[in-house]
């Protein structure tokens, strides 16, 4: 008999994360320019879930997304394993989080 993969239900927050490097943050009223950016999805509950997919886990993913550009996900989890997913979509927007990091890696982050 082969091995039982283990079965996983997550259930959270699926976002867009815009991620910017800086060499240092801005001060108030301060433009800077940023030397690394790039997107990828994101969102507590999306980064479980894939976790656990690229750990051998069978994963069922519940979550919420807005209608918008930022709320097409069902590529992506499928691209990361995650088969069975139930996604809600509402007239709000997708949530999306803005990550800032510096030279030290310390990070500061918006999110909507």
């Amino acid at each position: 008999m082969g091995e039982r993969k283990p079965k996983l239900t997550v259930i959270g927050l699926y976002g867009r994360s815009n991620i910017y490097r800086v060499e240092s943050f801005p001060q108030a009223g301060e433009t800077i320019s940023s030397s690394e950016f790039l997107f990828e999805p994101g969102g507590k509950g999306c980064n479980q879930a894939v976790a656990a997919s690229r750990l051998g886990a069978s994963v069922c993913f519940i979550t919420a997304v807005g209608t918008d550009a930022y709320g097409c996900c069902r590529e992506f989890l499928a691209q990361e394993g995650i088969v069975e997913h139930f996604i809600k979509e509402c007239d709000l927007p997708t949530a999306s989080a803005s990550i800032i990091y510096d030279q030290e890696s310390t990070s500061r982050v918006i999110v909507y």
